[in-house]
């Protein structure tokens, strides 16, 4: 919960994305809301379930207008992302040190933190995948423990409800917890037993809600895009991999060869018979990493084949898994000097997380002093009035927003007028090339 307050940046102003939220705070019902969000799939709010979009409804209508409910949905999944890992690197059998390094380590992931503080699907995304994880991760009893199946109920369905990408998310976490467990002897390797892995109720739940959802919403309803995959992260080869290891291995900052180092230590001492009780550890870290990075490709290549931007935020549940893996593999990397040099690299790995946490939160209470100090300057008049005239560009949009958000009360009914879906240029006035200061996913 700390960590994830510190991320709240309550300063921080909507931008268009967000924008494209707000807007529907404005209608008087959720089935027109509804209705309109159905009709924006061909517009803008491509590739999108709604539930996001419809929880900030019921939000800015029960509360008013405000940039801190519209973005609640982001602050409690942030909760439950770290709830998730804490549970998995239980059930990875690591002490409560590394537990408390994987939590850090997370904290310290800048791309994935930023989420925290923007009202978009990406940071429940990647929460419901972790969520899932862990859950798959447990064993029966665990399982059976009220708080083991709202960790399922929450990652399951609430992946299924959120986001397009976590089918495939979910299914590399049923077959790789799956693999893992069978390779510790604590499950037959048969098919039964991997259904009966996967909860079969619950997955049939969630399959429903998935594939209902999808039909009613984002299947087979977006738009088409001219647009170069490569204009925000760059053509050049040296810049695409270092979009891709900074967005993964931020927390590590300059010192990414290290994980690459364990990974090559781990991996020989783990083939040896001395490293025979920490090969299931290790191999299991290694291909979290590497499969994370891949499904990680996979989605650009999916945005890439429609001609839409690359970008970092696509990434966003394989940045979760990151951290958890490196701790994972560095917690089992330590066991292979005895207890004495498992405590040092102990103590170097989670002193250095630590400090780089030190810093991220310092750097956050500093912002917050700022804004208690400094309070935001009014909105001007001429951006003001609730039934003004309508602005003809998305900053006009947006910059009417956050005066909305500082007056507070109702969302002003004149942004019912954004989606006039009925205009043929629509799209284009919505959805130009952006300005370079501000990319998508920052």
């Amino acid at each position: 919960m700390t960590c994830c307050l510190l991320s709240a940046a309550p300063w921080k102003q909507l931008w268009i994305d967000e924008f494209l939220h707000f807007a529907f705070g404005a209608y008087d019902s959720a089935g027109e809301a509804w209705r309109v969000f159905r009709m924006s799939l061909h517009l803008i709010n491509h590739n999108q379930t709604g539930a996001y979009i419809m929880a900030d409804y019921a939000l800015l209508r029960i509360f008013g207008a405000s940039a801190l409910w519209l973005r609640l949905p982001s602050l409690l999944s942030g909760v439950l992302l770290f709830a998730a890992a804490m549970h998995l690197l239980e059930q990875w059998r690591l002490p409560a040190v590394w537990r408390l390094g994987g939590a850090l380590a997370l904290f310290t992931q800048p791309v994935l933190m930023d989420f925290v503080s923007e009202a978009r699907p990406y940071l429940p995304l990647a929460a419901a995948v972790v969520a899932t994880l862990a859950y798959y991760s447990s064993d029966g009893a665990v399982r059976r423990r009220w708080d083991g199946r709202l960790l399922g109920v929450l990652g399951i369905l609430g992946g299924a409800l959120v986001h397009p990408y976590f089918s495939v998310y979910w299914l590399f976490a049923g077959v790789f917890t799956f693999v893992h467990a069978a390779a510790e002897g604590r499950l037959r390797p048969t098919f039964r037993a991997f259904v009966v892995h996967c909860d079969p109720w619950l997955s049939v739940i969630g399959v429903t809600v998935y594939f209902g959802l999808a039909w009613a919403t984002w299947l087979n309803r977006g738009p088409l895009f001219h647009l170069d995959p490569y204009q925000w992260i760059g053509a050049a080869p040296g810049a695409v991999r270092e979009c891709f290891l900074q967005s993964h291995f931020g927390f590590l900052t300059r010192y990414r060869p290290v994980v690459l180092a364990l990974a090559l230590f781990g991996a020989g001492w783990s083939l040896t018979p001395a490293g025979r009780g920490m090969r299931s550890a290790v191999i299991g870290a290694l291909a979290l990493l590497v499969a994370g990075c891949l499904l990680s490709a996979w989605v650009s290549l999916q945005a890439a084949g429609l001609n839409y931007w690359i970008l970092p935020r696509q990434w966003v549940a394989s940045i979760a898994l990151m951290p958890l893996a490196a701790t994972w593999l560095a917690w089992s990397v330590s066991r292979a000097g005895g207890r004495r040099m498992a405590l040092v690299v102990a103590a170097v790995c989670v002193g250095f997380v630590g400090r780089q946490a030190i810093r991220a939160a310092r750097n956050d209470l500093r912002r917050y002093a700022v804004w208690i100090r400094e309070p935001a300057a009014p909105a001007p008049p001429s951006a003001a009035p609730a039934h003004g005239p309508r602005p003809t560009t998305n900053d006009g949009w947006v910059a009417l927003a956050n005066a909305n958000c500082a007056a507070g009360g109702r969302v002003w009914p004149v942004f019912r007028e954004f989606y006039p879906l009925e205009v043929p240029a629509k799209r284009a006035e919505l959805f130009p090339t952006p300005p370079a200061a501000h990319p998508p996913g920052k």
